[in-house]
């Protein structure tokens, strides 16, 4: 038998490190060799055999280093297991869902970028544009809008109705056809009443001769020259006009007010802070789209959709409702995202900025903003939107002053409450974190809601300007009060033209 059979080593305790142990095994066998020989006359066991049980000890010692390994891989992948899971825990804590369970908010700040984000770099130079640049004189620079072609085709057909009313009149001499210059001067008398706050008033009292009137009335023309003409004062072509209104309800004033809006886009670039909103220009008479909105001063009147820069309030781009079009070019969408896309169109991809209230805001506008057109949007959100989680509506157990922001990699929403049980719900592209503006104080309002206040009323303060200087008069045809709202915007955006070119203001412009 052999002699590592007859004697007992003692094996270290614990792990067995043959390596560390060899001399000594080595030893120790060789010695169990020679003792054999000596008691038992010859080797019990031979060379060879030692050296398989050198080789049987490396193998029990692998496998036991095997079978640690093995151990502590297992131990790895349950950490790791119990690691992904505390993970996913965290995450389904930091998100809520929408009302629509697809969109997911997340709870927690994403990183700051470090790089501006490229849909935040404004491309296009705000202010004058070739066009418009070095015009000093506050007459050539309301002609921007106002063109002489423009005036050429509402004397062209002012004559044409003329000639239809002359043989009405007994009195020849006050039914005279007109010209560019009397159509300007009658113009010029509109702003001018305007100016004395003087449009409401009785013309009686503008052209009195016991010196309570204005003589320059009376110089320029006759009150019943003035009264003729506002009468007849036309901006189509009346023989075609039910062939065109078979088509379109704005044909009556289309070309002249299309000219208007193209100038205002054309001789000015706005800055990088938009507002979209609706406007009404006060209006009693019959109109298949007169609307009726409470909360504006005039309550009934004609519609008007507005793009204007939010800083110098110049009036960009126009357009009218007039309700559902007949089929053909002009019929289409009066969708609140529809109207604004076509308002943006002018400034489509500059990285501006466009600020709405409820009644436009949309998740999937924002998104078409921001994809298709590289603009962002701030606007309130309306309550019952599926996109909103449901803890973003409740302001039960929320305290006044707070606020509670949700991110997604495009946008952010923040519901904040400006008094107990009352909240206000914005969505921003534009803004990607949860700052507070420092100088709203306790009220600790968010960045977003304090710019959404900031840039929001656009449209209000070119509407108020307008009304600071207003040309309008009472009329009970339709046509001749856009055109008055026309001349309003064309004095406000001449004078904005003007004091860029001259830095002189005719008037003061609020901030």
């Amino acid at each position: 038998m052999c002699a590592l059979e007859n004697k007992k080593m003692p094996l270290p305790t614990g792990r067995f490190d043959f390596w560390r142990h060899r001399t000594e095994v080595m030893d120790f066998l060789l010695a169990s060799s020679e003792s054999e020989e000596d008691v038992g006359g010859e080797s019990s066991c031979s060379e060879a055999e030692a050296d398989q049980n050198l080789q049987l000890l490396h193998q029990a010692d692998d496998s036991d280093n095997s079978s640690q390994s093995e151990d502590a891989g297992a131990t790895d992948t349950q950490s790791d297991a119990e690691t992904s899971g505390n993970e996913e825990a965290s995450d389904q804590q930091n998100t809520v869902l929408g009302k629509d369970k697809v969109t997911v908010w997340s709870l927690l700040e994403p990183k700051k970028a470090i790089r501006t984000r490229r849909r935040n770099i404004v491309k296009v130079k705000a202010g004058l544009t070739d066009t418009s640049k070095g015009v000093s004189d506050i007459a050539e620079c309301w002609s921007l809008f106002v063109t002489d072609s423009m005036i050429e085709e509402i004397t062209l057909r002012t004559n044409a109705k003329v000639d239809q009313e002359r043989a009405k009149w007994s009195d020849k001499t006050q039914v005279g056809n007109t010209c560019k210059t009397e159509i300007k001067a009658l113009i010029g008398l509109l702003y001018l009443a305007g100016v004395m706050k003087s449009n409401r008033h009785n013309l009686e009292d503008l052209w009195a001769t016991d010196g309570t009137g204005v003589e320059i009335f009376r110089e320029t023309m006759s009150m019943q020259r003035f009264k003729f003409l506002l009468r007849c004062l036309r901006f189509d072509d009346s023989i075609s006009r039910e062939t065109r209104k078979a088509v379109d309800k704005l044909a009556p004033i289309r070309d002249i007010f299309e000219s208007f809006r193209q100038n205002c886009i054309q001789h000015y670039s706005i800055s990088e802070f938009v507002t979209i909103d609706e406007k009404l220009e006060g209006f009693r008479g019959r109109c298949s789209f007169r609307q009726y909105i409470p909360n504006k001063p005039a309550k009934y009147g004609l519609k008007l959709f507005a793009a204007v820069d939010a800083k110098t309030f110049y009036t960009s781009n126009l357009e009218v409702y007039v309700g559902q079009q007949p089929a053909g070019p002009y019929q289409q969408s009066n969708k609140a995202e529809d109207i604004v896309i076509r308002l943006i169109q002018p400034i489509s991809g500059s990285s501006r900025n466009i600020t709405v209230d409820n009644w436009f805001t949309t998740f999937n506008l924002a998104k078409t903003l921001l994809e298709d057109h590289q603009l962002t949007l701030v606007g309130t959100v309306r309550k019952n939107k599926k996109e909103l989680p449901p803890q973003f509506v409740n302001t039960s157990g929320r305290e006044e002053y707070t606020a509670m922001f949700g991110f997604t990699s495009n946008s952010t929403i923040v519901s904040y409450i400006p008094k107990k049980k009352k909240n206000v719900i914005l969505l921003s592209t534009m803004h990607h974190d949860a700052k507070i503006d420092s100088d709203t104080g306790e009220k600790k309002k968010p960045d977003i809601v304090t710019f959404y206040n900031s840039t929001k009323g656009g449209v209000d303060t070119a509407d108020e300007l307008c009304e600071t200087y207003s040309v309008t008069r009472k009329s009970r045809r339709w046509p001749l009060t856009i055109f008055f709202s026309v001349l309003n915007m064309a004095g406000v955006n001449a004078q904005i033209i003007y004091n860029a070119n001259t830095g002189n203001q005719l008037c003061k412009i609020m901030k």
